[in-house]
């Protein structure tokens, strides 16, 4: 099932705003120009954000023609190749949705064919001549997937990079069919608690987004951690709006020491069910590594007290476009990784591995 949005103006035409004025070209609407017709959809699933099936209004998508061939050798046809960063915008959303841009984008006098880019979040500044902008993740303090005592709401859609492209668009037929793809992976984290441990226990306290126990502790903790002491995951990463690569940073700046779920200083979405917590966070896919899965429990204000859990090490695989679910079951032992789900974004089962945590 695919999700469809159309971006036609007024018209039929297609109205592009670019990100400045600089990059509009000086292209005009004679008879010898053909308006270009843009449509897309998501591949393999019904959803181009963080959740839901359906374009929400006023979302935006970034445009750019990368590539163009030309009738004959005249470089001063190649205009098409100034449209970078082009924002479209839909006003109502939803599963077909129709968006409207300024100023109308046109095959160029001259031009053969040409090849498009799309994105999705768009940015306003982007860098260099690749068209490039940071993706950070797992930086609790400043990410909008967290809230903290800085921002007190989940914005995980921020976080969902989309890509698609299309080439040998022409004039004779003007239609771009972009099909969009996830380019972060997610990764969604069950907790629970054993028949002999509290499920208060488990439940996140104590910090951003959560209350208090009164008769439980003052805090928790939940977080993945690296087996090996130094080693660390992957948490800012460059994209390039023009190819969809997805580059991690290599050095300790681009990375981070635990994947956290909740402490007393932030708190990644999550739900509360009968006896299961599920945190869900936007990931950069990255090289399975050895992780373990940690709970702490802390009993009074100034966190002297208190009891700590880890799990054994398991594989954790993080892959662009799928879904790693992970079920942590702690008990007075210890904490059991009962099972790991590595799916696709359309949630069909492909392999599974659960966890225990003791």
């Amino acid at each position: 099932m695919k999700k469809q949005m159309t971006l036609l103006a007024a018209s039929a035409l297609l109205a592009l705003t670019a990100c400045n004025s600089s990059n509009e070209p000086e292209l005009n609407n004679t008879n010898d120009e053909v308006a270009v017709e843009i449509s897309a959809g998501m591949e393999g699933v019904a959803q181009t954000r963080y959740s839901g099936k359906t374009w929400e209004a006023n979302d935006v998508i970034g445009v750019t023609v990368v590539d163009q061939t030309n009738t004959d050798t005249n470089d001063s046809y190649k205009k098409m190749l100034d449209y970078k960063n082009v924002q479209c915008t839909t006003a109502t959303g939803g599963e077909t949705a129709t968006f409207t841009a300024n100023p109308a984008m046109y095959f160029a006098t001259g031009c053969a064919s040409a090849k498009f880019a799309g994105y999705a979040p768009r940015q306003e500044n982007l860098t260099g001549d690749d068209l490039t902008f940071a993706v950070k993740t797992l930086d609790a303090a400043t990410n909008p997937q967290y809230k903290t005592s800085s921002h007190d709401s989940w914005e995980q859609k921020k976080l969902d990079v989309i890509f698609a492209e299309k080439e040998g668009v022409t004039k004779a037929n003007p239609k771009v069919d972009f099909t969009f793809t996830h380019k972060l992976a997610k990764l969604i984290v069950k907790v629970k608690a054993d028949t002999n441990f509290s499920f208060a226990n488990v439940k996140p306290v104590g910090g951003k987004g959560t209350t208090a126990e009164t008769d439980g502790p003052k805090s928790t903790v939940s977080k993945f951690v690296p087996e090996t002491t130094g080693s660390k995951f992957d948490s800012e990463a460059t994209f390039y709006t023009k190819t969809g690569t997805l580059t991690n940073g290599t050095t300790d700046n681009d990375k981070v020491d635990a994947i956290l779920f909740h402490d007393a200083t932030a708190t990644a979405p999550y739900e509360v069910e009968t006896d299961v917590v599920t945190y869900t966070l936007l990931v950069l896919p990255q090289s399975a590594t050895k992780a373990c899965f940690y709970h702490e429990v802390i009993w009074d204000e100034n966190g002297t007290k208190k009891d700590a859990y880890k799990s054994p090490a398991f594989d954790l695989t993080l892959a662009a476009g799928q879904v790693t679910t992970i079920t942590a079951t702690v008990k007075a032992t210890g904490i059991t990784i009962e099972g790991c789900t590595i799916t696709d974004w359309t949630n069909n089962t492909s392999a599974d591995k659960e966890i225990t945590a003791e």
